[in-house]
């Protein structure tokens, strides 16, 4: 990012994380880590770098927490 701005450029690179849209929002909504996901299995890593650098940007002060049950 220069100045505020943004842009995005094609590349023929490996994506250094796969992962599904489930597993997408359970990292969204503060539930689960990456690297948990990706222990699991379920998320596809390819350098295990990724795998921790990922982490912080979804960490958060508390776990998310639901009062009603539906």
């Amino acid at each position: 990012m220069r100045n505020g701005q943004a842009e995005c450029i094609p590349t023929e690179r490996e994506p250094d994380l796969r992962l599904d849209a489930g597993d997408l929002a359970s990292i969204y909504l503060g539930g689960t880590s990456p690297s948990t996901l990706a222990h699991a299995g379920h998320v596809g890593v390819q350098d295990d770098a990724a795998r921790v650098v990922t982490d912080a940007p979804f960490r958060a002060e508390r776990e998310p927490y639901c009062l009603h049950w539906f």
